[in-house]
């Protein structure tokens, strides 16, 4: 279980999320891609190029942060993702990499 502490401090980055979510995220990839170009290979990085990646990812924070208080709410969009990952043969010790 979440803390009601951790739920508060979470749905507190909502705002901020919904406003400069995909600048976060974009930001992120750069990062990401740069410290660790091995990874390209399973994004399509049109998607990375023409924006679209980043704001689906800064959909999905933002969704996650408002509805922690309901994760039953958010279980097709966490399956969707989760599928998307085995599709694409993300392993789990890449999962810090985004972190």
């Amino acid at each position: 279980m979440v803390s009601q502490q951790t739920i508060n401090i979470v749905k507190s980055t909502a705002p901020v999320l919904k406003k400069q979510g995909k600048q976060i995220t974009t930001r992120m990839y750069e990062i990401m891609f740069e410290n660790h170009p091995e990874i390209k290979s399973q994004f399509n990085m049109s998607a990375q190029a023409d924006g679209s990646q980043p704001a689906k990812l800064a959909t999905a924070v933002y969704s996650y942060a408002a509805h922690i208080d309901n994760l039953t709410g958010l279980k097709s969009m966490v399956e969707k993702i989760a599928h998307r990952h085995v599709q694409t043969h993300v392993l789990p010790e890449q999962y810090p990499v985004v972190g």
